[in-house]
């Protein structure tokens, strides 16, 4: 999975790369004995320069490798790759016809030597004769073959002892090129190398983040040696900046070649050498070489912001079940015949008329499903983690149906594919669409809606139907109907009295019924044929139940039938009670007999037949008018307070008062209680008078206990009526209340009267004076007093 990458300024997270410095040496140490051919050739005017560089490179690499290989002992992957890189850096053997062309390319070739000796920590003169001879086998290739693959520089040391002549006369053998083309093809697959791509350019100098805005990119980090190893981003090695969360390893082989492995891919790669900087290119893994002269100095890997692209995609589609409903019905016209013998009596013949009816009702769908795939798809070259909302806006609501994701976590590589799956059952074919957003931190992407759209049924039921009707007379008939069209089934019979003769008087049924087959809804009908013989069928009476009505209960009734040939009576008169069981009795006159007789009478004999009914009724609810509570008001302060009344609060009555307050003391009011429907004037139970209760200021009648059960007389005053109302009618009392005077004093001020001069006593006169004033108020108080009187109302 591809790193999420943390800048500066923002919370990093170190990668695990430290071991990809030692299985990239190995895999180098593998291809660099093709370095020649995957490199880019050098400028013609600098061809022997770079055929010697590269020469030297295969050296130097070799030797980086194995200490790099040594360094990681425990590391056997590491181990072997030094073995290979050893032997895939023999020197390949040219002609002496070349020595001497070569020889001066060799000598050019120390001045990027000695550069890197100054810069780095230099090289041994072992590895400077290994170089010599290297660029010497490359230089004589060069000149024999341009289209020479980069994996023939690792062949055998006897294979390149051959002559150059020959390989080029014959081309190789079959299995050789065979062999070449493997090795080349599975280096190439192993690091990813792609060739370099140089662009010398001003060197602009400062730190990695600049380096790489100058050149069109977003950040950087920089290797800050260009001394031969191998160094890991965060491992080891002279890197700046530190917080960048990126894997990347680099193995410089000498002054002029290195390679790398890095996740995410590099942008491009910045090499200083000398006073310029050249730009290679980038990638995953690779090996890179650097032109001129000048030893790489540092290099600088630049990167772009990884780009966040997602391609959000969906499908809908939707199912339903149909199922098709029928209606049957039959009838016979007539339903019944009555066959007489005589014409004179009625018809002695007649025809039955039978139709069956199928109707179709309509289908009802139901099972309706709505369906879909959700594709979210990393189209960009990031790390994506998402979240979404997805709704089913539909015309009964949004609706969030339950996905089924893979894989179950939102997260996605480059590359990768996230898909979901609902399937939502909805009560209808609802309308609508299916709306679907995808959020990451940095964008939010919407797929297309997805109308909800509904068309044929998946499935269907009923949609052809079967019927069979079966026919006492008729025999069997089958037809089908298929929706939406229904249709009937006719046929008729013919009877005649002659047919059954005076020995079958009597009735006769004739059952017929239609069944659909496949909803097993079926109709019957049958027929009667009378044949007459004067029958009658006794009918029970009417019943109507006793109800409370306008304060009154009215009884139950019962009304007996009219039957021809039948006379009914009972055994006993009303009025009826409610719950009274009277028995009714039916007898036939002369020239009937009893037809069908129903379940609910019993046959005494061959002309009575009897049956009970019991009436019902709803009693009237007794209640009694309670008198209100009277306050014919007070003085206060020589001032009269208006006389009020409170109304009582009984069941099944509403209390009135004409006229309404306020109230003025002599005054005259009537109260009027009225039933309610349901109630009538009663004792509820026995009562009697309790003492009245006080009120503040007031006066009040005096309330009712019960004392015994009471019976409502409709002809008079019920039992227990209260005296100070007055009957008005089944369903209204009124009660009159005549408020009182308090007849409030007139104060006069007292008067005192101018008194001789008399002789001092040695009591002060003042004294006198005060008793006097304190006699008189008194007295006055007394006949306020006196003057108030509470009255009790009955």
């Amino acid at each position: 999975m591809r790193h999420a990458r943390t800048y500066p300024g923002k919370v990093s997270r170190r990668p695990a790369g430290v071991a990809l410095g030692t299985v990239m040496a190995a895999i180098l140490a593998m291809t660099v004995g093709a370095s020649a051919g995957w490199a880019e050739s050098a400028p013609p005017d600098d061809a022997d320069t770079a055929i010697t560089a590269e020469a030297q490179n295969a050296a130097e690499a070799a030797e980086a490798v194995t200490e790099t290989a040594t360094t990681e002992s425990t590391d056997e992957a590491g181990e072997e790759a030094a073995d290979q890189a050893q032997e895939s850096v023999t020197p390949l053997p040219t002609e002496e016809s070349d020595e001497s062309e070569e020889s001066g390319g060799a000598e050019e070739s120390t001045t990027p030597a000695d550069s890197e000796e100054s810069e780095s920590t230099g090289e041994d003169a072992e590895q400077s004769h290994e170089a010599e001879e290297s660029h010497e086998a490359v230089a004589a290739e060069s000149e024999q073959s341009t289209e020479v693959e980069g994996g023939e520089g690792a062949e055998e040391a006897d294979e390149s002892e051959e002559s150059t002549d020959e390989a080029s006369a014959e081309d190789g053998t079959a299995d050789e090129g065979a062999e070449q083309d493997v090795a080349v093809a599975s280096a190439e697959e192993s690091v990813q190398l792609t060739e370099r791509d140089v662009e010398v350019i001003q060197d602009v100098g400062g730190g990695a983040a600049t380096e790489c805005a100058d050149i069109g990119f977003d950040f950087g980090v920089k290797l800050d040696t260009g001394a031969a190893g191998s160094y890991t981003y965060y491992g080891s090695g002279p890197w700046e900046p530190d917080g960048i969360d990126i894997a990347l390893s680099v193995t410089i082989a000498d002054s002029h070649t290195f390679s790398f492995m890095a996740d995410p891919a590099v942008g491009a790669i910045l090499v200083k050498a000398g006073q310029g900087s050249q730009q290679l290119a980038g990638g995953t893994a690779g090996f890179r070489e650097i032109g001129g002269q000048q030893a790489i100095s540092h290099l600088t890997f630049c990167y772009n912001e990884p780009e966040e692209e997602l391609t959000v995609t969906q499908t809908l589609e939707t199912t339903f079940d149909r199922e098709h409903f029928w209606s049957i019905d039959k009838w016979a016209d007539p339903e019944s015949l009555t066959l007489y013998p005589f014409a004179e009596a009625g018809p002695t013949s007649g025809t039955i008329d039978w139709t069956v009816d199928v109707g179709y009702e309509g289908h009802e769908d139901s099972g309706h499903v709505v369906s879909g795939t959700i594709s979210i798809e990393n189209t960009g070259d990031t790390t994506a983690a998402f979240d979404g909302t997805h709704v089913l806006e539909t015309s009964e609501g949004n609706i969030l149906p339950d996905l089924d994701c893979v894989p179950p976590v939102p997260i996605l590589d480059p590359g990768g594919t996230f898909t979901c799956t609902y399937s939502h059952p909805v009560d209808s074919a609802v309308s609508g669409q299916s709306v679907l957003e995808i959020v990451t931190s940095e964008n939010s992407y919407a797929a297309d809606p997805a109308p909800i759209t509904w068309g044929d049924p998946d499935s269907e039921v009923n949609a052809t139907i079967d019927v069979t009707d079966v026919s006492d007379l008729n025999g069997l008939v089958n037809e089908s109907f298929t929706a939406p069209n229904g249709g009937t089934i006719t046929y008729d019979w013919d009877f005649a009295w002659s047919e059954f003769g005076l020995d079958a008087c009597g009735a006769y049924s004739y059952d017929n019924a239609a069944t659909i087959t496949q909803t097993e809804q079926s109709a019957d009908e049958s027929v009667t044929v009378e044949v007459v013989c004067l029958e009658t069928t006794p009918v029970v009476p009417t019943l109507t139940p006793g109800i409370c009505t306008d304060g009154v209960l009215v009884h139950p009734t019962l009304a007996l039938a009219e039957t021809d040939g039948i006379e009914y009576a009972v055994d006993s008169e009303g009025p009826y009670a409610g719950g009274q069981t009277v028995g009714i009795m039916a007898s036939l006159t002369e020239g009937y007999v009893w037809g069908e007789v129903g379940s609910e009478w019993t046959i005494v004999d061959d002309l009575t037949v009897t049956t009970d009914v019991t009436l019902e009724e709803v009693p009237c609810i007794p209640t009694l008018p309670e008198p209100p509570s009277v306050d014919d008001g007070d003085c206060e302060d020589g001032a009269g307070v208006p006389p009020s009344l409170t109304l009582g609060e009984t069941a099944g009555i509403t209390y009135s008062v004409d006229p309404s307050e306020p109230y003025e003391p002599g005054q005259t009011v009537t109260v009027t209680a009225t039933l309610a429907e349901g109630y009538s004037w009663g004792e509820p139970a026995a009562m009697t008078l309790a003492p009245a209760a006080a009120t503040a200021g007031g006066r009040s009648v005096p309330a009712r206990v019960p004392t015994e059960h009471a019976v409502s007389d409709t002809e008079a005053q019920p039992v227990g009526w209260p005296e100070e109302w007055t009957y008005v009618s089944p369903t209204e009392a009124t009660f009159e209340v005549t408020f009182e005077d308090p007849e409030c004093p007139q104060t006069q001020p007292p008067q005192v009267a101018a008194s001789p001069q008399l002789p001092s006593t040695g009591t002060p006169s003042l004294d006198l004076a005060a008793l006097t004033l304190a006699t008189l108020a008194g007295g006055l108080l007394l006949a306020s007093v006196a003057r108030r009187r509470r009255t009790t109302i009955g």
